[in-house]
Formats: structure tokens, C-alpha cells, sequence
């Protein structure tokens, strides 16, 4: 019964560590108002939403998202046709990606010029009616957590059980870990 409570324990302390994790988004948004402020309202609410995600403004996200929307009308009665909306999402370059590739000693250069890079995931440029704007948050959210942010919580679910297992097996075959045989 003690060996239950304690997998039990143990499983319960490693699915809250592996989703401790959260995946941190740089958001941006340019647009004139009132669009601006309909559009962050609507696309923070749906990241909010997500329960991992935490938008945040410094250096060092895991994903930078930027948005920038206009509005279409119709050049010859002047009417509102909907809005154009470019996103970019990007992702730092790990700066460990060249390893085995460079030199030694030009490796901290390497990782100096990489730093600043970034991959490019999602470049599109979308049209939204002038009521869809929380349709077309939706949507993009799901997308972008489908395609990207699932992708990193998997990576990190196999780190995590990397590390646990690593650290099973350090700590089986440590003396002074293991109990005395008898």
C-alpha cells in the first residue's frame, strides 16, 4: 500500500513539474484604434485561455507573434470591407544548433551572430470581415497552439521524462542511494 501512495505521489509531482513549464509569447500589435485594442483584447483573452501560455513583454520568449492589421475599404463608396491581417510568428535559433557543425574555436562567435536569429514558423497574411475579430482570434490561437505550442509541450514532456529516467537510473545505481541488500 505505501509503495501505491508513493508512485501515486511520485506521478503526481512529475505531471505537475513537466506542465510547470509554460510557454512564454511576445506579443505585438500594430493597428489603429479601435482595432488595436479589439484585437489584443480578443487574441489575449483567447492565449489567457490556453492556461500554459503566458504573454509576456521582455527578451527571451519562446515564440514572438506580431500582428499587424489594416483596414480594407472600398474605394468607391468609401465602406469598410473587413480588415487585412499579417502575422509572423518566430522562434529564437537555438544557438547550441551548430555544434557539431563549427569549429571550436569559432564557436562563441557563432553563438554571438545566432543569438539575434530567429526561425520564421508562420508568415500569412489573413482577411477578416468587420465583425469577425473574435472569430478570427479563435481561430488563429487554435491554429498556432495546434501546430506550434503542442509541438514544444511534447518536446518538453520527453525532456522531462529524459531526465526523470536519467535521474532514476543515476540514482539505482548510486551506493549510498540504493538500500542495503540483504
Amino acid at each position: 500500500m505505501k509503495k501505491l501512495i508513493l508512485t501515486l505521489v511520485y506521478t503526481s509531482v512529475l505531471a505537475l513539474q513537466c506542465f510547470a513549464d509554460d510557454i512564454t509569447v511576445k506579443l505585438t500589435i500594430t493597428a489603429a484604434e479601435p482595432l488595436q485594442s479589439e484585437l489584443s483584447s480578443h487574441l489575449r483573452r483567447e492565449f489567457r485561455d490556453l492556461r500554459d501560455v503566458v504573454i509576456t513583454q521582455g527578451h527571451g520568449a519562446d515564440y514572438n507573434i506580431s500582428v499587424v492589421a489594416l483596414t480594407a475599404d472600398n474605394h468607391q463608396d468609401g465602406s469598410q470591407m473587413g480588415y487585412a491581417v499579417s502575422v509572423l510568428l518566430t522562434a529564437p535559433l537555438p544557438t547550441n544548433c551548430l555544434d557539431n557543425v563549427v569549429f571550436p574555436r569559432y564557436q562563441a562567435g557563432v553563438e554571438h551572430l545566432l543569438s539575434t536569429a530567429e526561425l520564421v514558423g508562420l508568415h500569412q497574411v489573413f482577411l477578416c470581415p468587420p465583425d469577425g475579430v473574435a472569430l478570427f482570434s479563435e481561430k488563429l490561437v487554435t491554429r498556432i497552439d495546434t501546430q506550434f505550442f503542442e509541438r514544444t509541450r511534447q518536446d518538453r514532456l520527453a525532456v522531462h521524462a529524459e531526465t526523470n529516467s536519467v535521474s532514476k537510473i543515476q540514482s539505482t545505481n548510486n551506493p549510498y542511494l540504493s538500500a542495503p541488500s540483504p
